[in-house]
């Protein structure tokens, strides 16, 4: 009877917690939208900058000049490449490092003490900023609104 309610239990907690290493990806123009009601200037990207991977591609600037950017790719696989890219390049160069891996998202914040990185990757879409330790906050504020 024990090994049963055992079971169970490790069931649920499995299936609780597939449920919430789990998130909902948001398309560029709930991305862009979101961005211009916190007050961002949503930058038209040449599409000549765009490879063949990538589908859409939309940059917001905040008064203070930094951007948040995001981008979406044709598949996961692009989205993940760009994503291992990003932290291969930074993950040395942290003094905090936080980095969380769910069923179809990665995310990877970092502080430098000088610059903070925060990038994350849901399915086949990337959001990522890289700013002054002086915008972190206002940085973390706005990602957490794109649920990113």
């Amino acid at each position: 009877m024990k090994k049963k309610v055992m079971i169970c239990t490790m069931l649920l907690c499995t299936l609780f917690l597939t449920g919430c290493l789990k998130k909902t990806k948001i398309s560029v123009s709930s991305f862009e939208e979101t961005l211009k009601e916190e007050g961002y200037t949503i930058e038209t990207i040449d599409k000549d900058f765009m490879t063949k991977d990538t589908k859409n591609i939309a940059s917001a600037i905040s008064k203070d000049g930094y951007s948040i950017n995001y981008i979406e790719y044709y598949d996961d696989d692009a989205a993940k490449d760009f994503f291992n890219e990003t932290y291969d390049k930074y993950e040395n160069s942290c003094n905090i490092k936080t980095e969380t891996n769910g069923i179809n998202y990665n995310t990877f914040k970092c502080d430098t003490g000088e610059e903070y990185i925060a990038i994350t990757r849901v399915e086949n879409t990337v959001v990522y900023a890289l700013t002054t330790k002086n915008n972190k906050d206002e940085v973390k504020e706005t990602l957490k609104k794109l649920k990113y």
